[in-house]
């Protein structure tokens, strides 16, 4: 190989120097193949006050760490709960509240044991659970370090450690009254499936879902065996009927259950969070009503049925849930609010009387991310980016509503920070990344923000990054009304030449659920557009209106009604701007691509606006709301009785006699989250308008596509083929 010269490249906004990487050549083998992994820090969580956790299956060990010390203790070894003569895997713990136990779970000569460890007295106890009961899932250690709760199948069980005794909390479990673990395929996905122990041990609280009514959904199985078969399960669709869902409370010496009054709408609500007040036997519920409009917070005293209703909030269009943070050992509580414009933390009163905003000012709060408000201290700790939204920065804030915001990222550490914070507040992980650096984690003193250990780098895959010569990213914001104007990203072709002309593909999604033009590391999809550079294509991500970016609540809001179609118009939009602004851009050449609401976005591009995008591979996509999810569609549209005329107007499939390009279907038949109903409902659709159109199903393949052997390098290559057959060339 011939040596690299150093030189010198603006990425991201950032001076970037690349000297003495040895060259590869980046094809969709090595970008699929799991060449280019950036590697995660090598810790798993906190436990208490400041000391953090490894698990090293390598040597069969639990490791914990007290941070800012050299201080390691090994709390768990396998060969110190079943010999060092025998073989197992630790394949999941949980720590008690304080810390001072944890529940192993331990996989041995093809057999799961269960044990409960003391920290502080060196112990350890085998978990005796009736092996006829099932697998026990959610496993939780009492607050006085007594019991055990758990679930299996449809009920709730408690063992007690001491007495070696197992108890059923619950009796009418049943395939149709599920407690605790619901299922999330059918909405409950927005009501806890957990079960919470009350502070004094003495209760749990726990939710119940009566799935009697709830439509059942087929799947076809035709490749895994000779004869066809049947997949079932339930799930519910827009507009049909929920399970009926409501919070229960425990007694566990007794196994008397008492049903908390938060009013008789079963069936069209959600019960979002369940939390015992730390300081009480009060359990806070917070109730969402069907269309996610309307939340209200009951307080229920434990062994009765009456509960008080002492705070609700209420939007025109939809509510972002959050679940509420003890303050002050539990006299208040932390809030999330979005009711002057802006998403903020607020102090609420236990009893909902006074509240304090404490994040003042016109900008958002973070909501995807850690808030931390330690037991003892006068701060919050959040996440924020009120200069630039394609950012992430840590910030902290005074309880008592008073102060100023401060930042407590460096100023000079631009990019995106999302930090795991100790319970303390005293210590974080600080995760670091941009658009194309990997993701860097350190251990940092609060709120010095020292850095006290670099716990990943990522070094070896920045090598590689260097060694594959990317083409930098720049970014710009895309102005397509007086008040409206889009982040967007680009990279362009190696050797690039303002007086020629290139295709442009554009990666999409544009959903609540995700930024895609965060400056953060991108991942496998990162190498994929480099890829695409070097093929000839310019390549683009732009977020329309709707996503979660931290432009205000009118931002984010402005979707309702209009899921979908509003970004794909604003994508629009920018697009012709880009291409009257850049005469490099080949406006008769522009393709897009994604994946689930991508997907959506892509094929709405295509069929709603055929003069800008002439060519789209819309991927496990929606042809119609009307087939997805009821718990996320009526967030954004209602149901299909309330809203029929929106959902009509935002439904791809009524689109179909508008297209002139490129299409191409993927889909795996197998999906069992966005169904491939769609694909057959838009064929039906593309065949009776006379549209010539091409399709590849994936036989069986679920939503995660990629996890079949072979899958996703196919996926990337016939990107690659039809792109390059439509947009490259004359």
């Amino acid at each position: 190989m011939r040596p690299v010269k150093k030189i010198l490249l603006i990425v991201s906004g950032l001076l970037s120097t690349i000297s003495g990487a040895q060259e590869v050549k980046l094809n969709i083998e090595n970008i699929t193949n799991g060449s280019f992994i950036a590697k995660k820090a090598d810790y798993s969580s906190w436990t208490n006050e400041n000391r953090y956790v490894h698990l090293d299956n390598e040597t069969g060990r639990l490791v914990g760490y007290v941070a800012g010390t050299k201080e390691q203790k090994i709390l768990v070894s396998v060969a110190g709960l079943i010999g060092k003569n025998k073989k197992g895997k630790i394949r999941n713990y949980t720590f008690s509240e304080d810390g001072s136990a944890v529940i192993v779970s331990l996989n041995t000569e093809g057999k799961t044991r269960i044990f409960l460890v003391d920290l502080t007295g060196n112990t350890n106890t085998e978990l005796l659970l009736d092996k006829t009961l099932g697998i026990p899932r959610n496993l939780k250690l009492s607050p006085d370090n007594k019991m055990v709760s758990f679930v299996c199948k449809s009920d709730i069980y408690a063992y007690d450690v001491r007495n070696k005794k197992t108890i059923r909390l619950t009796t009418d479990g049943s395939d149709e009254i599920i407690n605790s673990n619901a299922s999330f395929r059918f909405a409950s996905i927005l009501s806890s499936r957990d079960h919470y122990w009350s502070p004094d041990s003495k209760y749990v609280a726990f939710n119940q879902f009566d799935t009697k009514e709830v439509p059942t959904y087929k799947i076809i199985n035709n490749t895994d065996s000779l004869y066809p078969f049947v997949k079932e399960f339930q799930y519910i669709k827009p507009g049909k009927t929920l399970p009926a869902v409501k919070p229960g409370i425990v007694e566990v010496a007794t196994q008397k259950v008492t049903w908390p009054d938060i009013g008789e709408d079963y069936r069209n609500s959600y019960i979002t969070n369940l939390k015992w007040n730390p300081k009480s036997n009060k359990l806070y519920i917070q109730k969402l009503n069907r269309n996610q409009n309307v939340m209200d917070i009951f307080v229920a005293e434990a062994g009765s049925r009456n509960t008080e209703k002492i705070y609700t909030e209420q939007e025109d269009t939809f509510l972002d849930a959050f679940d509420l943070v003890w303050l002050n050992g539990g006299s208040d509580f932390l809030w999330m609010s979005e009711n002057d414009g802006w998403r903020h933390l607020y102090k609420i009163t236990s009893d909902g009387k006074q509240k304090t905003c404490i994040t003042p000012g016109e900008f958002d709060v973070f909501n995807k991310t850690q808030v931390r408000a330690a037991p003892k201290s006068k701060w919050v700790y959040f996440h924020a980016s009120p200069e630039n939204s394609l950012h992430l920065y840590l910030f902290r804030a005074s309880l008592d509503g008073k102060g100023k915001i401060e930042r407590i990222t460096p100023e000079k550490e631009t990019g995106t920070h999302k930090y795991d914070i100790s319970p303390d507040g005293k210590w974080a992980f600080q995760n670091f990344s941009r658009f194309d650096i990997p993701t860097r984690t350190r251990l940092v003193k609060l709120p010095a923000h020292k850095v006290v250990k670099t716990m990943e780098d990522n070094a070896a895959l920045s090598s590689k990054i260097e060694a594959i010569h990317p083409s930098p990213v720049t970014y710009s914001e895309i102005q397509i009304e007086d008040d409206v104007a889009l982040d967007s990203w680009m990279i362009k072709p190696p050797n690039f030449d303002a007086s020629k002309k290139y295709p442009v593909v554009f990666h999409v999604y544009s959903m609540p659920a995700n930024q895609t033009t965060a400056d953060l590391w991108k991942g496998r999809n990162y190498f994929f557009y480099q890829f695409l550079a070097k093929n000839g294509f310019i390549v683009m991500g732009i977020d329309g209106r709707g996503t979660p970016v931290l432009k205000g609540k009118k931002w984010r809001k402005s979707i309702y009604l209009k899921h979908g179609i509003l970004p794909a118009d604003d994508i629009a939009k920018a697009t012709k701007a880009m291409a009257a602004q850049h005469p490099y851009i080949n406006a008769e050449k522009i393709g897009a691509y994604g994946w689930s609401g991508g997907g959506l976005m892509s094929l709405l591009l295509v069929l709603r606006h055929p003069d800008v995008f002439n060519t789209a591979i819309p991927g496990a996509y929606l042809s119609h709301h009307k087939y997805y999810h009821a718990g996320f569609t009526e967030r954004y549209m209602g149901t299909p009785q309330q809203n029929p005329e929106a959902y009509e107007e935002t439904a791809a499939l009524n689109y179909v006699k508008n297209l002139k390009g490129n299409l191409l279907l993927v889909h795996g038949t197998g999906d069992d989250n966005v169904h491939y109903q769609n694909t057959e409902a838009l064929i039906n659709k593309l065949t009776e308008e006379k549209k010539v159109f091409s399709v590849v199903p994936y036989p069986n393949r679920t939503h995660r596509i990629r996890s079949v052997k072979g899958s996703q390098y196919h996926l990337f290559k016939t990107y690659l083929n039809f792109f390059s057959q439509h947009l490259l060339g004359e």
